[in-house]
């Protein structure tokens, strides 16, 4: 695990790397920030998430862990949904 600090250099939480042997997203919140990781493979799925829902506003959300088959979310992460408004 790795040492992390504020801005002030005061230690807040020791970071844990997020496990990608069999996924490929992990959702947290953490110290009062969400925080996405992922591969390639994942941040990429999140793009075509966000162009697909400015594309056709009508299908409203998208949920991480139900529509973005074959992509996998880590077993340490929070679910997450992406929505559109106008």
């Amino acid at each position: 695990m790795a040492k992390v600090v504020n801005r002030k250099g005061r230690r807040i939480s020791m970071f844990r790397p997020p496990d990608f042997n069999n996924s490929d997203l992990e959702f947290r919140y953490e110290n009062g920030e969400i925080c996405i990781y992922g591969t390639a493979k994942g941040l990429k799925a999140i793009s075509d998430a966000c162009l697909k829902l400015i594309s056709s506003p009508d299908e409203g959300h998208v949920h991480f862990d139900k529509d973005l088959s074959p992509v996998k979310l880590s077993g340490n992460s929070k679910t997450a949904a992406l929505a559109i408004f106008s």
